[in-house]
């Protein structure tokens, strides 16, 4: 909200309605995802406390990785280097506080339970699809109808959306083009009618969807 403060203050200075148009459009689209964040989609209660407990937990899961990370790469395990990776890894991870990388878009530690449930799900549809792309490249007709089309997508969160335009490009025979998730729809290019149908039965949707609200 203080950048509204400041665009308001640029807009009153230059006079340029143009720049207002496009701080408003951002501002907007900021407080509703805000707004997502801090309101419970199961309960449609508003968190209070609870959001400074997660931020918390964020950042801390945060160091706890790159700690992780930084003993399997090292390799060394004497007192010093240990505390100086954890130091290293605490520092970053407060870093992310600052800078908005450790945010919930970028690393949404409270989704990992329900991509618990998803996970093992989209790894099933990418080894069917994987079978179905084989047997068309196999076959000497080569049965494919290429197509871009564009589907209704249920996510609302920045990862919600990631999440389905990449479990789509991960699955063979189909790509993400392009997204707009304020607007609810997914580009999409398949391989064939096939793949569309898929898409178009809503499975993969509902399932994201349900997974960023980790109901």
């Amino acid at each position: 909200m203080i950048w509204a403060t400041a665009a308001w203050e640029i807009y009153k200075t230059t006079g340029d309605t143009d720049w207002l148009k496009q701080a408003y459009t951002i501002i907007k689209n900021t407080v509703e995802d805000d707004y997502k964040v801090i309101q419970s989609p199961v309960t449609g209660m508003f968190s209070g406390e609870s959001c400074r407990r997660s931020e918390i937990v964020r950042v801390a899961s945060l160091a706890f990785a790159l700690f992780v990370f930084w003993v399997l790469l090292s390799g060394h395990y004497t007192a010093f280097l240990l505390g100086a990776g954890a130091l290293s890894a605490i520092t970053i991870a407060y870093a992310g506080r600052i800078f908005g990388y450790a945010d919930g878009e970028g690393h949404p530690v409270e989704l990992t339970l329900a991509g618990l449930r998803y996970w093992p799900w989209l790894i099933v549809e990418i080894a069917k699809s994987a079978l179905a792309v084989s047997r068309i490249i196999l076959t000497p007709s080569l049965p494919v109808a290429p197509q871009i089309v564009r589907l209704k997508a249920g996510p609302e969160t920045a990862v919600g959306m990631a999440t389905l335009a990449n479990s789509i490009t991960l699955t063979p025979g189909t790509i993400s083009i392009d997204t707009d998730r304020h607007h609810h729809w997914i580009v999409v290019h398949a391989l064939t009618g096939d793949g569309v149908a898929g898409l178009e039965a809503g499975d993969m949707d509902r399932r994201v969807t349900r997974f960023e609200q980790r109901p």
